[in-house]
């Protein structure tokens, strides 16, 4: 457990790092070999966990983009709709909490897609939320010390609770079927 959370604090250290313009030299073989398998853990783990698909668009630099702290528009349509389906449920029964551990897997595994576009800030939010539903969630209370952990050390303002912004939303063409 140790090793792979090690992993992904390194592996989104990079992604940031890389997203923001850091240090671009040739990556050696051990770092191609350690990015690799951090990658697959990654991989692995998220796609396990998630249902609905998420399509990434490809990369384009965009207003909205610059605005909400980078990153890629992706298709979170089937997130939104089984987080508004179990939002409603919440509303009619507050205090059932299989609803409350559904819907904060949802806002997680959304979490886990915009990360994997570089939407940390969007994706930030939506651990936060996840945590008001579960706070026990470890891989929101990981994901979200992690992403704020890489803003703070980057000199980045860190979006106070309720206030990140939105995903990016993809432009009709970008859907992909």
């Amino acid at each position: 457990m140790r090793i792979l959370l090690c992993g992904a604090a390194c592996c989104f250290a990079a992604l940031a790092l890389g997203a923001c313009g850091g240090s671009g030299g040739t990556p050696t073989a051990a770092n191609q070999t350690a990015t690799s398998t951090n990658q697959t853990t990654v991989t692995n783990t998220q796609s396990a966990a998630r249902s609905p698909s998420v399509a990434a668009s490809p990369r384009t630099a965009t207003p909205q983009a610059a605005s909400s702290g980078g990153g890629e528009p992706v298709d979170t349509s089937s997130y939104d709709a089984e987080i508004k389906r179990l939002e409603e449920k919440a509303k009619k029964n507050p205090a059932d909490q299989a609803t409350r551990l559904a819907l904060a897997k949802t806002y997680t595994n959304r979490g886990d897609a915009l990360t994997g576009v570089r939407q940390y800030r969007a994706a930030l939010g939506d651990y936060r939320r996840a945590l008001r539903f579960d706070p026990n969630n470890g891989q929101a209370q990981q994901m979200s010390g992690t992403i704020t952990g890489i803003l703070k050390s980057m000199g980045r303002d860190i979006p106070p609770e309720g206030q990140e912004p939105p995903p990016l939303p993809l432009k009709p063409k970008e859907v992909q079927q």
